[in-house]
């Protein structure tokens, strides 16, 4: 899609045609509208007016991360990159349950960033798609919607 529904911004949207409903989209993290898309052996290749890419299949790149965490299950990096793979998918309780465990870790401060963002973005599509089960994670979203202004920027350190 040129735009989504809820982001604004270009996205491939997964629909589960047997039910009628969207099942996962995933953003373009480039902000790059996806052409004619092709699945060939693990890559998405997306051919539009003026360019040809190609990104890895989500599928296969679970799997490959799949496997690095098993070597290590508590990287806060892999199962950051994990839990943006699953909010991408639509396995939005798995996406939660990774970046959270990735936050418990006490990442770098970019890693941290990363995790919170999209930590935000999985809670605030799981109350739009299922608020009753999602609500017992209002105060952690509450808590995520705090952002500390860095002192450069206001003077002083303060949080909105």
């Amino acid at each position: 899609l040129k735009e989504g529904i809820t982001s604004k911004e270009p996205e491939i949207v997964a629909i589960d045609v047997a039910r009628g409903q969207v099942g996962a989209h995933t953003r373009s993290r480039k902000k790059e509208v996806p052409g004619n898309l092709l699945f060939y052996e693990g890559e998405v290749i997306s051919q539009g007016t003026s360019d040809l890419v190609a990104y890895p299949q989500l599928a296969v790149k679970l799997e490959q991360i799949d496997q690095l965490i098993k070597a290590n299950p508590k990287d806060p990096l892999g199962l950051t990159e994990r839990g943006e793979l699953r909010l991408d998918k639509g396995d939005l309780a798995g996406a939660i349950e990774d970046l959270q465990m990735a936050l418990e870790q006490k990442p770098n401060a970019t890693v941290t960033e990363r995790a919170r963002l999209k930590l935000y973005e999985s809670f605030t599509d799981y109350f739009q798609r299922d608020f009753n089960k999602a609500e017992k994670f209002l105060d952690e979203y509450q808590q995520l919607c705090k952002v500390e202004i860095p002192e450069k920027a206001s003077g002083k350190s303060s949080v909105s």
